[in-house]
């Protein structure tokens, strides 16, 4: 298991999932990543940095907002 910061790409409410892209590796996007059900989508606007959990299994959950959450 690991965590990784990543920029939010776009997030969709119905699924309540996101793409985002890791900072470390900006050329990599992470596709339908489910959110944490606590995390409110108003802070998953585009640009926003967010933690992301990662397992080995390459299973991952976007668990919300990272320091102010800003762009």
């Amino acid at each position: 298991m690991s965590l990784l910061r990543a920029a939010v790409e776009s997030y969709d409410p119905l699924a309540h999932t996101a793409n985002v892209r890791p900072l470390a590796h900006p050329a990599s996007l992470l596709v339908d990543v489910p959110v944490l059900g606590n995390c409110a989508g108003d802070l998953l606007v585009e640009g926003a940095t967010v933690l992301v959990q990662l397992w080995d299994d390459a299973g991952a959950v976007v668990l919300g907002p990272f320091g102010n959450g800003a762009p």
